[in-house]
């Protein structure tokens, strides 16, 4: 009988992270959901899902793991390792948002958001990459959104950070493949969570003024965001849940390696055929091809 699955996903105190947590436990994973601040911040989302997984009679596990934080990602590993023996799938899910003018940015912000988003997903890859390599078989996840593709005004500096991710992400698999390891990069389109009261505004207020009606326009559609990510329009968090489950329980070597998931990510098969079609053509043409195939 073959053994359930070992997850980790990071950012599972609420909204897409938690509800894929949740949903996996379910399809009979054994799931270790992390998020930062267990004990303080987050200690009531921690003691909820564990009671919830207690309840259920289910195979969850919480575990403290911040992505900006080196030795919270090497702890948190090796934890999973010590507890289940080996990870087989990764879900970098842990991101946050900040929006605003472009000019309105200051460096830190920009440079903070992209420590969750971008050095964040990288240093858990890069710490369960070993482990994966060993057992010469694994699946990383990674969950980007629809603005790396289709850029909106005042979410630059979000959509350039899961852009990077989606970059960094598709280089991968070309590293990694042929070593038995999957990469899915979700596109997620819009989905009903507490994303919008998430939100960090830019915070160059005199910026802001400086551009009259647009600026006003920003700063209008940033104060709705609470009201329209809570939304019952918008696809729901378990909807996208489900595409992870059936995106971990199809064979290896035929999963999507880029796919757009919910509202908003309509035509976006045929964008990603296009690129991974060129992508392919690239490193074949560079004489990396064999890189895209197993033994």
């Amino acid at each position: 009988m073959t053994s359930p699955k070992i997850v980790l996903i990071t950012g599972t105190s609420s909204g897409l992270g938690r509800a894929t947590a949740q949903k996996l436990a379910q399809k009979g994973y054994t799931v270790f959901a992390t998020m930062r601040q267990i004990e303080s911040r987050n200690a009531t989302a921690a003691a909820d899902l564990r009671t919830w997984a207690t309840s259920e009679g289910l195979n969850l596990h919480v575990v403290e793991l911040d992505v900006t934080d080196n030795a919270s990602v090497q702890t948190a590993v090796h934890q999973v390792i010590d507890t289940a023996g080996r990870i087989d799938v990764l879900i970098n899910n842990a991101g946050s948002g900040i929006f605003g003018l472009v000019e309105s940015f200051t460096d830190e912000q920009f440079r903070r958001l992209f420590e969750t988003n971008v050095f964040g997903p990288l240093q858990v890859t890069q710490t369960v990459l070993p482990h994966m390599r060993r057992q010469q078989e694994g699946l990383l996840i990674y969950l980007s959104s629809t603005a790396a593709t289709l850029p909106y005004p005042f979410m630059s500096a979000y959509g350039a950070s899961k852009a990077a991710l989606e970059v960094m992400a598709l280089a991968i698999n070309s590293e990694v493949y042929s070593l038995g390891i999957d990469t899915v990069v979700i596109q997620a389109g819009s989905h009903s969570t507490e994303f919008g009261a998430k939100v960090e505004t830019s915070a160059r207020e005199e910026i802001w003024e400086s551009y009259g009606p647009l600026g006003q326009a920003g700063k209008a559609m940033i104060s709705t965001l609470t009201q329209y990510f809570a939304s019952d329009m918008l696809s729901t968090s378990e909807s996208l849940a489900e595409k992870v489950a059936e995106y971990i329980a199809m064979p290896s070597g035929q999963r999507p390696l880029k796919v757009g998931v919910g509202l908003g990510s309509e035509g976006f098969d045929v964008l990603n055929d296009a690129l991974i079609s060129l992508q392919t053509n690239a490193i074949n043409a560079a004489g990396f091809g064999s890189f895209l195939t197993r033994p």
